[in-house]
């Protein structure tokens, strides 16, 4: 985890939301889910079905590749509900991404995009989990 997130206050929560999103690519790259599974809050629908497919990817030997996040960290909106609930906003930028089924060429799974993320993150045993996700894509016209 990165420094800070170990905070109980919206600065711990949005460092979590943000990190969360950054391990989005290495998940689906190395198979591995253990950061995805340990910030996501029980009932989180879209931690579960991404976690599925990363899971899916690996267990048929695809290789993947790109598709990172970055946070525009200018469009970053959070607060706080009460003392364990947090509101994450922000939007990123998605590299494209490309996977690869063993013995075929390299094909784009997704176009680089801009997207925006909203985020419903509980502090659950002193530390920040991501509960529920909205996302949609951003025009940029």
């Amino acid at each position: 985890m990165p420094d800070g997130a170990d905070h109980t206050d919206l600065w711990g929560a949005m460092i979590t939301a943000e990190f969360f999103l950054e391990q989005y690519a290495p998940m689906f790259h190395t198979g591995d889910t253990r950061v995805w599974e340990a910030l996501s809050e029980e009932g989180c629908g879209y931690c579960a079905g991404e976690l599925e497919n990363a899971e899916w990817v690996r267990d048929k030997g695809w290789a993947a590749r790109g598709g990172s996040i970055e946070v525009d960290d200018s469009t970053v909106r959070a607060h706080l509900n009460g003392t364990d609930r947090a509101y994450y906003l922000a939007e990123v930028v998605r590299d494209t991404a490309y996977l690869t089924p063993p013995g075929e060429p390299e094909k784009v799974s997704a176009e680089a995009h801009r997207a925006k993320f909203e985020f419903a993150l509980y502090l659950t045993d002193g530390r920040w989990r991501v509960a529920g996700v909205v996302t949609s894509l951003v025009d940029t016209e």
